[in-house]
């Protein structure tokens, strides 16, 4: 066994630790009230927010707000998304979208969005 030298945490918890997972539900617990005009379901470290529109318009909009929100809401809780790792998809029939009149444009931390079809 190797242990690791000592160091003051002035912020979060030690990943690895017994209390990690239960101390980060307990801190992400109010995330969905920033959401203005979406809902969320978070299951342990992974969230999914998402809303429903008929017109693609409304949507970016509708998202883009609460991606604002979120912003201000991992800033405030210092906590930081893994970019890399956040995608959008859009749901409807086959029909509808490829009917769509523009891409909507995501926008998260000054990064735009990947979409993805699964």
């Amino acid at each position: 066994m190797k242990l690791s030298n000592e160091a003051i945490i002035k912020c979060g918890v030690p990943q690895g630790s017994i209390l990690a997972p239960l101390l980060f539900l307990t801190f992400i617990n109010d995330f969905p009230n920033c959401l203005v005009n979406s809902k969320a379901d978070l299951y342990a470290d992974d969230t999914q927010v998402y809303t429903a529109s008929q017109n693609i318009s409304e949507l970016e909009i509708k998202l883009n707000k609460d991606l604002a929100e979120i912003e201000v809401w991992l800033r405030a809780n210092r906590l930081q998304v893994n970019i890399t790792k956040t995608e959008y998809m859009l749901i409807g029939t086959d029909h509808r979208l490829s009917n769509l009149d523009h891409e909507p444009v995501l926008i998260l931390n000054h990064n735009i969005l990947k979409r993805v079809s699964k």
